[in-house]
């Protein structure tokens, strides 16, 4: 997060934690550097592992903030999500196909996605070995109640009307909904999402105390 000053020794900056990206795996990693409860913050992919944390350890996770969540399953049969899995499923469906090069499946991917590939043949070679190895997000259960227990912020760059319809199912939950326009996939860079971010865990804390 480019927005965010990360020289504070209380913030963990989670990598991809292997190949796949498993949410799963991504929940294990998180806990075990959980001592105290702590505010969660994920992107994209990464607010399924979010959500699934706060759903399996909910006295560990104080807060979520979710930059554009990569989460589906939450909004089935909203308009932009079902196009958007109809798009991509046919994707996902030839990640195992020795026939297509990793670089060609990034290039399948992104233009799915509405995105023009860009980068160099190595560039999209290695993203594309990662891209063909994850799970589809939609095919991940989650709780959509973890927002009605757990306070939770969405930020959404007002770009993808999928992510808007995401955001909208998880805000009928509980969750606060911020837009920045213009910000794209990538909220999280611009400096009012630090802003928003610091304003919602002095809130969630005065909640908790009052």
């Amino acid at each position: 997060m480019q927005a965010v000053d990360v020289d504070r020794s209380d913030f963990h900056f989670i990598e991809r934690v292997d190949r796949s990206n498993d949410p799963r795996r991504t929940v294990e990693v998180v806990r075990n550097l959980m001592s105290a409860p702590c505010h969660v913050v994920a992107h994209s992919y990464g607010a399924i592992a979010a959500l699934m944390l706060a759903e399996r350890h909910p006295n560990l996770v104080r807060g979520l903030v979710l930059f554009e969540p990569a989460t589906p399953a939450l909004a089935r049969g909203r308009s932009s999500v079902e196009a958007h899995i109809a798009a991509m499923t046919p994707v996902f469906m030839r990640c195992e196909d020795s026939t297509i090069s990793d670089a060609t499946f990034a290039e399948m991917f992104l233009l799915a996605m509405g995105v023009e590939p860009k980068g160099t043949a190595e560039q999209l070679e290695a993203e594309g070995e990662l891209l063909r190895a994850i799970v589809p997000p939609w095919k991940f259960e989650l709780d959509p109640t973890v927002p009605s227990r757990t306070p939770t912020l969405i930020v959404t760059g007002a770009g993808d009307p999928m992510y808007g319809e995401i955001a909208e199912a998880i805000a009928e939950e509980g969750a606060e909904h911020v837009e920045l326009e213009g910000t794209g996939h990538r909220p999280q860079d611009d400096r009012r999402a630090t802003e928003h971010m610091k304003d919602f865990w002095i809130r969630s804390v005065t909640q908790r105390v009052t």
